[in-house]
């Protein structure tokens, strides 16, 4: 394996689309949105386009931006938007993508307070940006859907965009395109999420996954194993439950506002003494779970079976569950070998909070 797997003490994982997959719940959810409101016809129209763009198909994919103000898809490269698209994919011209600049420039990690404001609090992901995930991006705390960055100042006229970084960020994307209301949405979100764990449109359960972590999580050669979502928890813990993970974490952050709230944890991390290069952020959505771990210095592992529009260079790329658990098994094996070879590591195991 990777000789960085040995200089690893925690872990943060992130639960929807990295720990189960279900491709087929975005086209579902833009249905369930839309359906009042444009009759079942149109809201099928609606999840095609979903389903394109999950394909990589529509200007709108997987690692894009949408701003529903302007009816612009956009891309970012650098820290800069890199080009633009309308809605049915036709280029806008360079000079309107100025307006965007500040909106995806990084400012680097922060290593000293959170200057963040609850979900809604500060994100350094972009010299100024926010992120915001409200009801309209897939129920209260966005449920893994579409963090919106903008800028932070309060009073700014910067526009606001919905960051399609999986899929739960491609839904709420389309939805908000074509108009559907916050009661709708979340309405939507209940439905798709009990439909998830019951019933014909149950995802698949990955026990050799599940029994991976758990031997990761009893060797003892970490010091942490942290799951950050932004479901809600009531939601995280059934789905924990349905997965066979309950009770395998360190801790447990449901609601937890990424990607404002990764940076928070990593803040937390390295005040208490971790190195950037010993954390490893494990997610499906680049802008939530991976890139305020890169910025900081640390490890990440993209978990996503869709083409990304990326540039990003993570430590692993997978794309199934398969190899996750491959990677896990990886892992535990590598550190049992230096912890073995190290007499142990600094600090308990402790018990799992929420």
């Amino acid at each position: 394996m990777e000789p960085w797997m040995r200089g690893l003490k925690a872990i943060l994982f992130d639960l929807d689309g990295t720990l189960y997959q279900d491709e087929a719940f975005p086209e579902r959810y833009v249905r369930y949105m839309l359906e009042e409101a444009l009759g079942p016809e149109e809201a099928a129209k609606a999840a095609l386009e979903g389903r394109e763009a999950l394909a990589g198909k529509r200007a709108l994919r997987l690692g894009r931006f949408y701003d529903p103000q302007a009816d612009l898809v956009l891309a970012c490269r650098s820290g800069e938007p890199a080009g633009g698209w309308s809605w049915d994919g036709e280029p806008i011209p360079p000079q309107e993508l100025a307006r965007y600049a500040a909106c995806f420039r990084p400012a680097g990690p922060r290593r000293k307070g959170s200057g963040a404001d609850g979900v809604d609090g500060a994100c350094r992901s972009g010299g100024a940006a926010k992120a915001a995930a409200g009801a309209e991006a897939g129920a209260e705390a966005g449920a893994e859907a579409g963090a919106r960055p903008r800028l932070a100042e309060p009073n700014s006229e910067a526009p606001e965009l919905i960051a399609a970084g999986d899929g739960w960020g491609i839904a709420a994307a389309v939805g908000r395109r074509h108009g559907a209301s916050p009661q709708a949405v979340e309405a939507a979100f209940g439905r798709v999420r009990r439909e998830m764990l019951d019933g014909p449109h149950a995802f698949a359960r990955h026990a050799g996954l599940a029994q991976a972590l758990a031997e990761l999580a009893a060797c003892g050669a970490l010091e942490r194993i942290m799951l950050l979502t932004n479901t809600p928890e009531p939601s995280a813990l059934d789905f924990l439950e349905a997965l066979g993970m309950q009770g395998l974490f360190t801790e447990l952050r449901c609601g937890a506002g990424k990607p404002d709230g990764m940076e928070r944890c990593i803040e937390e991390l390295l005040g208490q003494g971790y190195r950037p290069e010993e954390l490893l952020s494990v997610g499906d959505n680049a802008w939530n779970d991976l890139l305020p771990m890169r910025r900081a210095g640390g490890r990440t592992c993209l978990v996503a079976p869709y083409a990304m529009d990326e540039e990003e260079r993570w430590d692993a790329r997978l794309r199934t569950l398969e190899e996750l658990e491959r990677l896990l098994r990886g892992i535990r094996s590598t550190m049992e070998g230096s912890v073995s070879g190290h007499g142990g590591n600094r600090a308990g195991r402790p018990k799992q909070e929420v």
